[in-house]
């Protein structure tokens, strides 16, 4: 049994950010923007930059599932015995990278169940693209990257400090600029537009 797998299972976002908080206070460390590899390193994983071309060159996509034929590899997890290991591409830029890592911790944390009986989770580019509403998901398998996605972004972007920014900025002139949202959370323009619209905040002005 991978014990890292079983102290994921079934963990919140706010359980994780709450540990993350007190961690890092503990370690004198930044608190924002959330660094998802202090996270992860409370958990004693470290995640490995990968060349994914290669990866698919020795047939490790047969291990998962990819629904379309040449969609691009992103990252993935998987159980190697009792060892969990997380992989991102080496060609990811810095906003991808952390959302990517985010996004697999989510599949640990809300379907540990399923890696442990595939063993191995495989996430695309179109899975962290994927900010269509749960209502509108038409295919099954569908539904746990768009949980993912949600929970990645409820970890990069916490609740409490979003509307703590989003109402300063209305009180200050009534207008919401995106980009500086994004950059105070280290998240892309299209991760903090969804996090905004699940959190019901309006009005959205780019």
């Amino acid at each position: 049994m991978c014990e890292t797998l079983n102290r994921l299972d079934g963990k919140t976002p706010d359980e994780l950010l709450k540990e993350y908080f007190v961690y890092s206070k503990s370690k004198g460390m930044p608190l924002f923007p959330i660094n998802i590899e202090t996270i992860l390193e409370m958990y004693d994983i470290t995640p490995k930059m990968v060349n994914f071309s290669e990866f698919e060159k020795e047939k490790i996509v047969q291990k998962s599932r990819v629904r379309e034929e040449g969609e691009k590899i992103i990252g993935s997890v998987s159980l190697e015995g009792d060892d969990l290991r997380m992989l991102y591409d080496e060609k990811s830029p810095p906003h991808r990278k952390r959302f990517t890592l985010a996004h697999e911790l989510a599949h640990c944390c809300l379907h540990a169940d399923k890696l442990r009986e595939t063993a191995y989770d495989l996430t695309t580019q179109k899975d962290i693209d994927f900010f269509e509403e749960r209502k509108e998901i038409e295919m099954e398998d569908m539904w746990d990257e768009w949980d993912a996605n949600v929970f990645a972004g409820a970890i990069l972007i916490p609740d409490d400090d979003l509307k703590f920014a989003y109402k300063r900025m209305l009180r200050k002139d009534e207008k919401i600029d995106i980009d500086l949202l994004a950059n105070i959370f280290d998240v892309s323009d299209s991760v903090m537009k969804e996090r905004i619209r699940i959190l019901g905040l309006n009005p959205i002005v780019s």
